[in-house]
């Protein structure tokens, strides 16, 4: 949570003492929490949750308290399913999923492979399935924001890899 506070100060210029009064504490907690000698406890994080107005906060709060199972907020510029910031983990995903692809090796038959190396084609698997799974949120949330039906996309992707073929 220390990071989450941290960064909120920071993005925002909020004092402990702002912090302090949305989480129903005191401000020595509040600094003692970021200095990693107090834990927070779950009523803290209820009221940090739900006395701020602040959605980049909140979703921090949100995942930092369900450890990792809710949505970071990955900007300030958008919201988190904005096809923009998608597209931008799109991004990072498909950088991930090349440099896991160059670090495997395909060479051998499975059967002659060792303990790490079927481990490393594994985790490329996952990049790769990483990468499939982004780019259909992008699709998904693309055709949403437009206001695109997602058929008339697959349509016109289909209309296009006929025209290729007879050419």
């Amino acid at each position: 949570m220390t990071h989450v506070i941290k960064r909120q100060i920071e993005r925002t210029g909020m004092t402990q003492q702002r912090i302090a009064q949305l989480a129903l504490t005191t401000k020595s907690n509040v600094s003692m929490i970021m200095h990693g000698q107090r834990n927070i406890s779950s009523d803290t994080y209820k009221a940090l949750a739900t006395n701020s107005n602040d959605g980049v906060f909140v979703t921090d709060v949100l995942n930092e308290f369900s450890e990792g199972f809710s949505t970071p907020t990955h900007s300030d510029r958008v919201y988190y399913d904005h096809p923009g910031l998608i597209k931008d983990q799109l991004i990072v995903e498909m950088y991930e999923a090349i440099e896991s692809l160059k670090n495997c090796n395909f060479t051998k038959r499975s059967e002659f492979m060792s303990k790490d190396e079927k481990e490393n084609v594994l985790e490329t698997m996952s990049e790769c399935k990483d990468v499939l799974f982004q780019g259909q949120m992008f699709l998904n949330k693309t055709c949403e924001h437009i206001q695109q039906n997602p058929r008339d996309v697959a349509k016109a992707h289909e209309q296009k890899l006929k025209m290729e073929r007879r050419i």
